[in-house]
C-alpha cells in the first residue's frame, strides 16, 4: 500500500507532491501524470494532417508468464502492477498488440517519459534517414537554423543522435530552499 498523495485541498503536508519529492515513490505516481502542474512545460501538438491513429491487432499479453529476478514466476499484468508501472503499449509491425494502464493512466492522458524521448527520437530519426529525409552528416543548422551560435550550432545531426554534444545543463527543478 502506498501513501495517498494530493488528496483534499489543500493536501496534508505529508501527502503533498513538491519539487523536492516528485521523482521519488510514492509521489512520482501522481507527479509523472501531472508534471505540467509542477514544472514549466509545453504541449507540442501533433500535426493532425499527418498523425493517424495506430491500427490494432490486440492480443492479451497480460497472462504471459515469465521468470523474474530471483527465480520468481510472474504474470505480466501482476508484474506491471507490482512494479508501479503506469502504462505499457506493445507495438508489432506498426500495430498495437497490447495496452495496459494503471494509476489513472489512459491512452489520451499525458505522462512524462524523461530519457525515453531519446529512444523515440532515435527511432524516428533512423526511419527518416532510411527514407532519405534526414542526412545524419549534415549540420544541425540545416534543419534548425536557429541553433546557429549556440551549443548545437557546429554539431552534425549524428553528433546530436550520438549525444556527443556537450551542453551545460543542471537538472535541478527544486529551488535552493527545497533541496
Amino acid at each position: 500500500t502506498t501513501l495517498p498523495v494530493m488528496r483534499g485541498f489543500p493536501p496534508d503536508t505529508p501527502q503533498q507532491v513538491t519539487l523536492a519529492n516528485w521523482r521519488t515513490p510514492p509521489f512520482n505516481r501522481w507527479a509523472f501524470q501531472h508534471a505540467s502542474e509542477l514544472i514549466p512545460s509545453a504541449i507540442v501538438p501533433s500535426e493532425p494532417r499527418i498523425a493517424a491513429p495506430l491500427k490494432s491487432a490486440f492480443q492479451n499479453l497480460g497472462a504471459l508468464e515469465f521468470e523474474g529476478h530471483g527465480g520468481t514466476d510472474w504474470r505480466l499484468s501482476d508484474w506491471l502492477t507490482a512494479s508501479c508501472t503506469d502504462g505499457l503499449v506493445v507495438l508489432r509491425k506498426g500495430r498495437v498488440v497490447h495496452e495496459w494502464y494503471d494509476a489513472g493512466q489512459a491512452p489520451a492522458r499525458r505522462h512524462i517519459i524523461f530519457s525515453v524521448s531519446k529512444s523515440l527520437t532515435g527511432a524516428a530519426a533512423g526511419i527518416a534517414v532510411d527514407r532519405g529525409l534526414l542526412d545524419p552528416d549534415a549540420p544541425v543548422t540545416t534543419y534548425v537554423p536557429e541553433a546557429e551560435g549556440f551549443a548545437y550550432g557546429d554539431a552534425t545531426v549524428r553528433h546530436v543522435l550520438d549525444m556527443t554534444v556537450s551542453i551545460d545543463f543542471d537538472e535541478a527543478y527544486a529551488t535552493p530552499d527545497e533541496k
